[in-house]
């Protein structure tokens, strides 16, 4: 007998957590193409299998959510015969990744990247698509095209959680991009072959206020903690 639903839930999302963390230190012979444009160290730490702090019970149950619209997504573009693949595994030797969806367009194939968020950060995209998640798709597309000689085009497709409002934003692999690309992965490996651990820093200001690594300097979850901790303190 359970002792409630919600508790099944989290410990159901705790151990899918644990065996998805199993199934990354299995690819620990390249880098992620999920991580492309984040912080060096992070992905040199997650490489190594580096000790960091678990998610909570509700960043687990967002990334659940995800989850289920990227499989729902998938089902409806297969049950509707658009569907060539889905989640395949594209790989160089050096970066690793797998494509949420690649689809038939009318003059060759298309490449789509799944990024579900809340309806809040939805608004925010008339600013446009986040450089990290371009450069991820890019990634895919550079990875991709051995196989797949005509990719037409390359989309984002962000979802908001909280209503399913969608929207696509189209990109071209170019090759200043390809060139980006590859000049990241060789400065990684670099750091790699070398075993030294790369500077912390990141472009997009959210990376180390939800760093998991509470050891870097840098991180800002391990503050906000601390201070959540100090004023529950007070309190007693």
């Amino acid at each position: 007998m359970i002792k409630t639903v919600t508790k099944l839930l989290d410990d159901h999302l705790i151990l899918k957590e644990q065996e998805k963390q199993k199934e990354f230190a299995k690819e620990k012979s390249m880098w992620r193409a999920s991580s492309m444009g984040q912080c060096y160290r992070k992905r040199y730490w997650d490489r190594k299998g580096e000790e960091k702090q678990p998610f909570d019970n509700r960043i687990l149950r967002v990334f659940e959510v995800g989850n289920i619209l990227h499989i729902y997504l998938q089902k409806l573009l297969k049950d509707e015969g658009e569907l060539v693949s889905a989640e395949e595994v594209v790989e160089n030797g050096v970066v690793r990744g797998h494509i949420d969806a690649i689809v038939r367009g009318d003059k060759g194939y298309i490449i789509y990247d799944f990024k579900t968020v809340h309806s809040r950060k939805f608004s925010y995209l008339k600013k446009g698509a986040d450089d990290h998640y371009i450069k991820q798709l890019m990634t895919y597309t550079m990875l991709a095209k051995k196989k797949y000689k005509n990719i037409q085009d390359s989309r984002l497709l962000y979802i908001s959680k909280d209503d399913l409002r969608m929207q696509e934003m189209s990109y071209q692999l170019s090759d200043f991009i390809e060139n980006e690309i590859k000049q990241e992965l060789a400065d990684l490996e670099n750091y790699w072959k070398c075993n030294q651990l790369p500077p912390a820093k990141s472009k997009e200001k959210w990376e180390c206020g939800w760093c998991n690594y509470t050891q870097c300097e840098n991180n800002k979850l391990k503050k906000k903690n601390a201070n959540t901790s100090k004023k529950n303190h007070r309190k007693k």
